[in-house]
C-alpha cells in the first residue's frame, strides 16, 4: 500500500517550492478530489491538473478555521475550487475542520 504523500514528481516539486509543508493536508486534499471531482485526471497524481488542484486545496486546508465565520469562508473557497455548492461540504461529516 502506498504511503500518503504530497505529489512527488518534478513539476510538483517546482510548484510546491517555497509553499511550506502541505503534507499534513494531502490526505484531506486527496479525499476532496476523489469525492467531488469527476474529471478524468482525478486518479492520476502525475497529471498537472491534479497537482494544481492538490496544491490549491492544501493551501486552503492549511488556513485556520478558528470560528464559525472563518470555517464558513474556508468552506466557500474550497467549494469554489471544486466547483460545487458549499452546502455539500458543510454537510460532509468526513471533513477534518
Amino acid at each position: 500500500m502506498n504511503k500518503m504523500s504530497v505529489n512527488d514528481n518534478r513539476i510538483a516539486h517546482a510548484l510546491y517550492q517555497g509553499k511550506g509543508d502541505h503534507l499534513p493536508y494531502a490526505a484531506s486534499a486527496h479525499y476532496l478530489i476523489n469525492k467531488y471531482i469527476s474529471a478524468y485526471w482525478k486518479h492520476d497524481k502525475n497529471d498537472l491538473d491534479f497537482i494544481s488542484m492538490e496544491l490549491t486545496l492544501c493551501g486552503y486546508l492549511e488556513m485556520p478555521a478558528t470560528c464559525a465565520i472563518s470555517r464558513k469562508l474556508k468552506l466557500k473557497w474550497i467549494a469554489r475550487v471544486l466547483n460545487i455548492s458549499p452546502i455539500l461540504l458543510h454537510n460532509d461529516p468526513s471533513l477534518p475542520f
